[in-house]
């Protein structure tokens, strides 16, 4: 393996790095690292690095320029569309620029950014009451994703990139492509201890949604205090441009600012955040914020974590993800570690973690008082691996809560049948996992879950096979089944989520993508396919399929729309 050395960002006298790096011996299961890293740490943790020393301190780099243009034709249907009879042709031309500021500032520019090259996202089958979460793909928004991202925790982020440029297809329900016009990215290192982020997109009018376009500016300021610890600012605002509506159905500016301090010590064994969050909006509420702390020490043998979060109901971070609120929750979790020596198995783990929910109240629904216990789950968990590379466990958990909204888990019955607001349930889900050895050419994955489930059942298998051809690729499939039976009048429903992948590599140059995704609870077949040509370093020509068609059964398939897209990107050093 050679890095080209023009490619690193570094000062000039530079005379030593923080470096560290890590060997996989597979066959013998053996990972080993430069510097030393504590077992139970992550090998990548930067808390372990080691300083690597130069003879002479390092010239000046050079300039640090980039352009990567693209050009691209297209071929579009809907067929769900009565007025149109043909495809439709059309082409667009834009790229991408990468300018070196300093060697630790960058500057990202994008005009008429394109991300049909994109993996589409893995489906889930969704039984959940709220909002799922699905990460960010595109490449112009990974680099100091962190920066921007790290806000907040899992259950609430004031900033989620993916807002930006998505719309949802509401004959679908699947994500689609809003055009985003322009963007701009500053970020990176002012100096070894201050981070700075600077992000402006403009996304185009969606006229066939009656949306007008919006501007997305992100400022986040990152400063490291004591030793591995920072404070943190964010500023987001969304602002309706052109000509908008002021009555439509969108608020004319959304804005949030948020402070954090987040702690890291030198050992890596306290680790944690305190954040506090607010939202500027035309929207009159109560609570327009969201506060929380999580702590966490770590331990050889043991961890133990604090968290309690509280998301107000005014907290409507457009550009955020905020899939629940006007609740408290406080979340205690404990876990313990043990490896045995000689034997088999080298590792066990067992995990408590507990969560309680309590409503707020602020909210308007009278289903509950206010600061009423609305939730409360207690899980249990044991999990084991092998030095074989092998890794299953057992997870219990006890459910408790109370619907504040009718709600189908099913999404599959006949309009105006749900569970009533109210109802309160009581029920445990058993999960069963196995993953076996990943190194091997064939391997599998296996997750039988076991489950009371609002006064009914469920019983759900989730498999992955996997073959691996080295080195030209691999086959898979992910097959999810759940079937649910609940209390009259619900009918008994068995959902499917099908999903075979293949992945070949032809040479080092010529690699060929096919994902298909079968879903009943969407009723939607996907196919997505992608040839990726790689005719010079970092240069690429993409042919691109995308199919969906409306499966209501097995049996019944119609095409909803389709698309071919041919892609040129080119990657010229200046």
């Amino acid at each position: 393996l050679a890095i080209p050395f023009k490619t690193f960002r570094y000062n000039e006298g530079s005379r030593a790095w923080r470096f560290n790096c890590y060997r996989n011996d597979s066959q013998n299961n053996e990972w080993s690292t430069w510097n030393r890293v504590a077992r139970n740490f992550r090998i990548m943790n930067l808390a372990f690095m080691g300083q690597l020393h130069w003879e002479e301190p390092l010239a000046r780099p050079g300039a640090n320029v980039s352009v990567i243009p693209y050009t691209l034709v297209d071929m579009q249907r809907d067929f769900e569309d009565p007025t149109e009879e043909g495809p439709r042709f059309s082409g667009n031309i834009g790229g991408d620029a990468k300018v070196a500021i300093t060697p630790a500032l960058n500057l990202d520019l994008t005009v008429n950014p394109d991300f049909s090259q994109v993996e589409v996202d893995e489906q889930v089958t969704n039984l959940d009451r709220f909002e799922l979460f699905f990460p960010e793909r595109r490449q112009f928004f990974l680099e100091n994703a962190d920066l921007f991202g790290g806000f907040g925790l899992s259950r609430v982020n004031p900033f989620f990139s993916r807002r930006i440029g998505v719309a949802v297809d509401t004959a679908t329900g699947i994500n689609v492509q809003n055009a985003i016009r322009y963007g701009a990215r500053l970020s990176g290192k002012l100096n070894d201890r201050l981070r700075v982020g600077l992000l402006n997109m403009q996304a185009a009018p969606l006229k066939q949604s009656g949306l007008p376009g919006f501007n997305y500016t992100v400022a986040a300021v990152q400063q490291q205090v004591f030793s591995r610890s920072n404070l943190s600012f964010i500023m987001v605002n969304k602002q309706a441009t052109g000509n908008a509506e002021p009555n439509g159905p969108f608020n004319a500016y959304n804005r949030v600012a948020g402070i954090e301090y987040r702690l890291a010590t030198p050992d890596n064994s306290w680790t944690g955040k305190a954040f506090y969050h607010r939202v500027f909006s035309p929207l009159v509420a109560d609570h327009k914020f969201s506060q929380g702390l999580q702590l966490e020490h770590q331990r050889r043998r043991w961890r133990a974590e604090w968290a309690h979060l509280m998301v107000g109901q005014g907290f409507d971070a457009e550009v955020g993800f905020v899939p629940r609120r006007d609740y408290l929750l406080l979340s205690p979790e404990a876990q313990v570690y043990f490896f045995p020596q000689g034997r088999e198995v080298v590792q066990h783990d067992f995990n408590l973690d507990t969560r309680f929910f309590f409503q707020v109240g602020k909210d308007g629904n009278e289903v509950l008082a206010p600061w009423s216990l609305a939730e409360q789950q207690v899980e249990l968990a044991w999990n084991f691996r092998t030095r074989n590379n092998v890794e299953g466990g057992v997870t219990i958990t006890d459910n408790e809560l109370v619907l504040l909204e009718a709600f189908d888990p099913t999404r599959l019955q006949e309009d105006g049948i749900a569970l009533p607001a109210g109802g309160r349930y009581h029920f445990v889900e058993a999960i069963f996992n196995y993953q076996s050895d990943d190194r091997q050419p064939f391997s599998y994955e296996l997750e039988h879950t076991l489950s009371g489930l609002y006064g009914g059942i469920r019983a759900g298998l989730n498999s992955s096979v996997t073959w691996r051809y080295q080195p030209y690729g691999f086959i898979s499939i992910n097959v999810n089944y759940n079937y649910i039976s609940l209390p009259d009048p619900f009918q008994p429903v068995s959902i499917w989520l099908v999903g075979p992948r293949i992945d070949l590599t032809f040479s080092k140059q010529l690699f060929l993508t096919t994902f298909l995704q079968y879903n009943n609870q969407l009723e939607n077949f996907n196919i997505n396919a992608r040839l990726q040509w790689r005719y010079a370093p970092v240069s690429d020509l993409f042919l691109v399929y995308t199919d969906n068609y409306y499966t209501p059964s097995f049996s019944q398939f119609s095409t909803r729309n389709r698309a071919l897209v041919a892609k040129v990107t080119y990657w010229l050093n200046l």
